[in-house]
C-alpha cells in the first residue's frame, strides 16, 4: 500500500472520528458544508421562483424555506469514504432524496442522490445503507470499490443515482 494513500486514509479517519464524537457541532458543520456543495451544483435550484423550471426535471433539488437537509452519517467502502445526507422538500407535496457525497481530503464532492422515501428508518452498516423494511423487497444499498451503485433495488423500486 502506498504510504501517501495510507496517510490520507488515516487523516480522513481521524476527521471522521472527531466529527462523530462531537455530534451537534460536527453534524451542524457537515450540513452547512452539504448545503454549500449543493448550492454550487448546477441542477440545484436555490430560489423559490424557479418552481416551473423544477417541474421539467424531476431530479432537480430545491434549496428554499421548504427544504430541510440533515446529515445521516459516514460510510466507507474499499478505499473511499462518503457522507450520507437526507434532503426533504415539503410544499403541498413531499419529495425526499438520500444524498451521497464523497469525502475528498477535507471537502465534499456531490455524487448524486436516490429518490427514496427517507422517512423509513435506516442505518449505515459498514459499506451499506440498510433500511428497516422487508428484505425480499430490497432493503439495502451496498457501496463497492467503484462507489455508490448507479441502480438499486429498495422497497420494491429501482431508483437510480442521479445528479
Amino acid at each position: 500500500m502506498d504510504f501517501r494513500f495510507f496517510a490520507s486514509c488515516m487523516l480522513s479517519g481521524a476527521i471522521l472520528v472527531a466529527a462523530s464524537s462531537a455530534p451537534s457541532a460536527a453534524r451542524s458543520a457537515m450540513v452547512t458544508e452539504m448545503h454549500k456543495v449543493l448550492k454550487e451544483n448546477p441542477y440545484t435550484l436555490v430560489w423559490d421562483k424557479s418552481y416551473k423550471v423544477a417541474q421539467k426535471n424531476r431530479h432537480t433539488l430545491r434549496l428554499d424555506k421548504h427544504t430541510t437537509l440533515r446529515d445521516a452519517g459516514k460510510l466507507c467502502a474499499a478505499q473511499k469514504c462518503y457522507e450520507i445526507g437526507v434532503w426533504e422538500w415539503i410544499r403541498g407535496r413531499r419529495a425526499q432524496r438520500i444524498m451521497v457525497f464523497e469525502i475528498d481530503r477535507n471537502s465534499l464532492i456531490y455524487l448524486g442522490g436516490y429518490g427514496i422515501n427517507a422517512t423509513e428508518p435506516f442505518a449505515i452498516e459498514g459499506p451499506k445503507i440498510v433500511f428497516k423494511i422487508r428484505k425480499d423487497w430490497g432493503n439495502e444499498i451496498e457501496f463497492g470499490p467503484d462507489g455508490p451503485p448507479t441502480k438499486v433495488w429498495v422497497d420494491g423500486e429501482n431508483p437510480e443515482l442521479f445528479k
